[in-house]
């Protein structure tokens, strides 16, 4: 805003004059000659001012002791990554950027114009694909960004695609679906590719997907040039939940009778259900998808020819009474689950929720359950057939999950998982063997595939699409406002351990890397040094280098037998936390093989690893 009585121009023209001055001061504080004869009675002779080298180190520049006219990169790169790190608003944005303005800094004064966005970029695609539009961002500009230092050793750059829909409003059928890429073997967070909006989802899947097809067939054949170097790109898998995976696959939904996407396996209608049998049929393969073995399961024109999908080249295939629990039981599950809240680990987002919310939990939380609170939960309320079933699909799942055995443990894992569908129809009913159940029947041949479930889920995907979600700020030139925010962003870089924490007293509290969280406090208290100790932590030693001191756990008994004996296979048992005859001893922080979660159990404790971590050698 400019002083009354004074035109543009001339607040230009004197601002001009006093950076002139500065400019001068600058000049012969150094010995330089001025261009104007100007006292140095100014603070500003004391700055030292870093040389050329340190400059370039963006982080280890002081803004405060540098002049104005040094600042305005540097600065404004930090300012444009601080920007794509936290997403301010524009509103907050524009406010600290005036402030910043105001005391002399050189930086714009909106935030336009800070990260130089432009409406409509010639670089990004914008086209009509029925009855939406589609933004394409391009998957080459994005792992164009990737940082030097972030390139694999070996020549080959590894992905996933990520797709699926989510609304934008509720008072609007409006909603996106975008193309996520998510790097296999480089540590960098979930990107977008492209997206679509409109009011439901593409009609035509191969207009969807040209640009992304087009673009990756491009890149497979010639490959990619990255600071010298050059890279194959080589598409893993396309990650989607079922109706999305159908979508993609122009096949028919999972709730048809030929719905398997796995097996030829046929399906029955019960109570308004689709069901499936519970052993598994002839298994589909892409061979006979590719020749349309069953022309019905295919929809539309791709009955007779090829999607643009296929032309990728990855395999779209491989990849008694009804028992209830009454509403008492349901109360009681629910006060246990609220219960076990203090004892959750900083690892997981989110504390357990009551079952009245069943509806509107998330997968992370279902998941939470089936590894880890069920075990508790689940105990002397429901019967023990029903809870026998569930220990079936938790050994099996943690089995599965493990980075480390998963491929020892198929067999065994398989072969629970096949009775636990076996049993399913017996105690829930026919009508509850739908696709999500008999389609565990196929999951060795994935984690043959793909390795450990953890390598395949959708979680980040869609953690990423609710960010997507968050950058919406009106309901106007949507894919505008999207694609100005992630064809100039940065590749946002996966959180990096912290290492050693300390208080104000300089007293080492906590301890944090990739794998897992220790503290002195609970529930981040508990971990498990090789062979297999559990360790109540204590504090931590510092000596020549830094050892955790704790209480090493003894008398620990398997939770349960069967299926498997829970302590030798799992490392799941049950002990006393606070034994005081234990022995106090010091461990390295690197023989922590894996975090433990504790929970109380009857008048013991429940000691659970957890999953969290790429160490597990004993799950």
């Amino acid at each position: 805003m400019y002083k009354r009585g004074i035109s543009k121009s001339s607040f230009h023209r004197n601002l001009k004059v006093e950076k002139q001055k500065l400019l001068n001061q600058l000049r012969l504080c150094r010995g330089a000659p001025q261009a104007n004869n100007v006292n140095c009675e100014n603070p500003i002779d004391t700055i030292d001012i870093p040389t050329t080298s340190a400059a370039a180190n963006v982080e280890e520049i002081d803004v405060s002791l540098v002049p104005r006219h040094q600042v305005e990169e540097t600065l404004q790169t930090k300012l444009i990554k601080w920007c794509n790190q936290y997403n301010p608003t524009r509103a907050s944005a524009n406010a600290l950027l005036k402030i910043l303005s105001s005391e002399g800094l050189a930086v714009p004064t909106h935030i336009k114009t800070l990260l130089k966005n432009k409406n409509c970029s010639e670089s990004v695609i914008f086209r009509t694909v029925s009855p939406g539009t589609y933004c394409h961002i391009g998957f080459l500009k994005q792992l164009e960004k990737l940082p030097h230092e972030f390139l694999p050793e070996e020549n080959s750059i590894t992905f996933d695609i990520g797709v699926d829909g989510i609304p934008l409003y509720k008072s609007s059928s409006q909603s996106l679906w975008p193309i996520m890429g998510r790097f296999v073997n480089i540590n960098i967070d979930v990107f977008l590719i492209g997206v679509y909006l409109g009011g439901t989802k593409p009609y035509n899947i191969d207009s969807y997907l040209h640009d992304l097809v087009s673009e990756i067939k491009n890149l497979k054949e010639s490959g990619v040039e990255l600071y010298g170097r050059s890279f194959q790109i080589d598409l893993r898998a396309f990650i989607c939940d079922a109706p999305a995976r159908s979508f993609m696959c122009s096949t028919v939904g999972h709730n048809a009778l030929i719905g398997c996407e796995k097996c030829y396996q046929r399906g029955q209608r019960i109570n308004n259900v689709t069901t499936f049998s519970t052993a598994s049929a002839e298994p589909r393969t892409y061979e006979d998808f590719r020749n349309r073995k069953q022309m019905q399961f295919h929809k539309g024109f791709h009955q007779k020819r090829h999607s643009e999908l296929e032309l990728i080249g990855i395999d779209l295939i491989n990849r008694k009474t009804v028992q209830k629990i009454g509403t008492n039981d349901k109360n009681l599950m629910s006060n246990k689950l609220i219960s076990l809240a203090p004892f959750i680990p900083r690892e997981f987002q989110r504390k357990p929720r009551s079952l009245n919310e069943i509806c509107r939990w998330k997968a992370t939380e279902f998941r939470q359950f089936a590894l880890y609170t069920g075990l508790v939960v689940l105990k002397g309320i429901v019967g023990e057939e029903m809870y026998n079933e569930y220990l079936l699909l938790h050994v099996s799942y943690r089995m599965l999950s493990s980075p480390v055995n998963s491929n020892f443990n198929l067999n065994k894992a398989e072969d629970m998982l096949k009775l636990f569908v076996q049993k399913f129809p017996i105690l829930f009913g026919d009508s509850c063997v739908t696709f999500n159940v008999h389609n565990l029947l196929h999951l060795r041949k994935c984690v043959e595939d793909m390795g450990a479930l953890p390598n395949f889920t959708a979680y980040s995907f869609e953690n990423f699409m609710q960010e997507l979600k968050k950058n919406v700020r009106k309901p106007s030139k949507i894919l505008q406002q999207i694609s100005n925010k992630y064809s100039t962003s940065h590749l946002k870089i996966k959180a990096v351990p912290t290492g050693f924490k300390r208080n104000k007293l300089g007293k080492i509290i906590s301890f944090q890397n990739e794998n897992f969280f220790v503290s002195t406090r609970m529930p981040d208290n508990l971990c498990c040094i090789a062979p297999f100790q559990i360790v109540r932590i204590t504090g931590f030693v510092e000596r020549e280098e830094i050892f955790l001191n704790g209480t090493v756990l003894t008398h620990l008994k398997n939770f349960f037998e069967h299926p498997v004996q829970s302590m030798n296979m799992l490392g799941i048992c049950t002990g006393n936390i606070f034994d005081e005859n234990a022995d106090k001893r010091d461990f390295k922080i690197d023989e922590v093989m894996c975090k433990m979660m504790y929970f109380p159990s009857e008048n013991e404790y429940l000691f659970i690893p957890l999953l969290h971590g790429f160490d597990n050698t004993y799950l």
